[in-house]
C-alpha cells in the first residue's frame, strides 16, 4: 500500500489510492478541520460503507488500525466545518490533489519530484507497482464489463455508479429551473460549449462530468448514438459554488467514490 504524506500549512495529511480512488487519514482530516473528537465526527458525518481501515503501527511499534475516509465522506466533514481554513483545505484537495490523482495516480509536490530524480531507483520501483496496479484493474473493468447486460435506455437515466445527469443535477441543487435552462446557464458561463451540451474538456479533466456513449435502437432509423452528459459528486460541490446553490443540509447521499 502507497501512503502518501502531504502537506497543508503546518499539519500533514495522508492519502492512499487504491484501484484508483483516493481514501483520506480520517484522524489528519478531522484535526485540520477542527473537530475536537475525531470519532464523532466520522460517526456523525460519515457514511460507513466510505470508511475502509488499514494496519499500522503506533509510536511504539505496537500494532494498530487506522481509518480512512472516501472522497465522499471527506466533503462531508468539510460541509460540517466551521473552521474559515476549511474552505482553503477544500481549495487545495479538489484543485490540486485530486485533479492530480486522478491524471497520474499520486500527487506529485515540488520534494517529490526532487526525490525521484535524486533517487530514480525508487521511484522506478513504485511506478512498476503502480502500472502492475493499473493492469489488474484495467482487465477487472474489461471483464465487468463484459459481464454486465444490456440495460434499456430509460434505465440509464442514472448511470450504475451513481452520477446523475443535469437534469437531476439541477435538482439536488435545488436551483430554482430544469434541464434545459441549466444547460443555457452552464453554456453562458463557459463552462459547455455554446454550439452542444458538452462540458469543455477542461472541466472533464478535473473530475467533475464525464461523457457516456449510449447506442439507442431505433425502429425506422437503426442504431442511434447518443451522448449522456454526467455529474459526478465533486462536480456537483463545484457547481453548488458557482450557482450559489448549497445541499449542506441534505446532503446527496450518493456512494460516488
Amino acid at each position: 500500500m502507497n501512503i502518501q504524506l502531504l502537506n497543508f500549512g503546518e499539519s500533514q495529511f495522508k492519502v492512499v489510492v487504491e484501484n484508483g480512488k483516493p481514501f483520506f487519514c480520517a484522524q489528519d482530516v478531522t484535526k485540520i478541520l477542527g473537530y475536537a473528537n475525531g470519532r464523532d465526527a466520522i460517526q456523525r458525518h460519515c457514511q460507513k460503507d466510505g470508511v475502509v481501515k488499514h494496519d499500522s503501527t503506533d509510536s511504539l511499534g505496537r500494532p494498530i488500525q487506522i481509518s480512512y475516509i472516501n472522497e465522499g465522506n471527506l466533503y462531508r466533514l468539510i460541509f460540517g466545518s466551521n473552521l474559515p481554513e476549511a474552505v482553503k483545505f477544500e481549495s487545495i484537495v479538489c484543485d490540486e490533489v485530486l485533479p492530480s490523482i486522478r491524471k497520474t495516480g499520486m500527487y506529485m509536490t515540488d520534494l517529490a519530484i526532487s526525490n525521484a530524480i535524486s533517487d530514480p531507483d525508487s521511484w522506478i520501483m513504485m511506478l512498476t507497482e503502480l502500472k502492475k496496479e493499473r493492469q489488474q484493474r484495467n482487465a477487472l473493468e474489461a471483464e465487468n464489463k463484459a459481464l454486465k447486460p444490456k440495460a434499456d435506455f430509460a434505465d440509464r437515466v442514472i448511470d450504475t455508479d451513481n452520477k446523475v445527469d443535469i437534469g437531476q443535477a439541477a435538482k439536488l441543487l435545488k436551483l430554482p429551473f430544469g434541464r434545459n435552462i441549466f444547460f443555457k446557464q452552464l453554456k453562458e458561463k463557459g463552462i459547455f460549449f455554446k454550439n452542444r451540451n458538452e462540458p469543455k474538456q477542461e472541466y472533464i479533466q478535473r473530475g467533475y462530468f464525464e461523457l457516456r456513449q449510449h447506442i439507442v435502437p431505433t425502429e425506422h432509423h437503426g442504431d442511434l448514438s447518443v451522448t449522456k452528459v454526467l455529474v459526478n459528486q465533486p462536480g456537483l460541490y463545484w457547481l453548488s459554488k458557482q450557482f450559489g446553490a448549497s445541499f449542506k443540509e441534505g446532503l446527496p447521499t450518493l456512494n460516488i467514490l
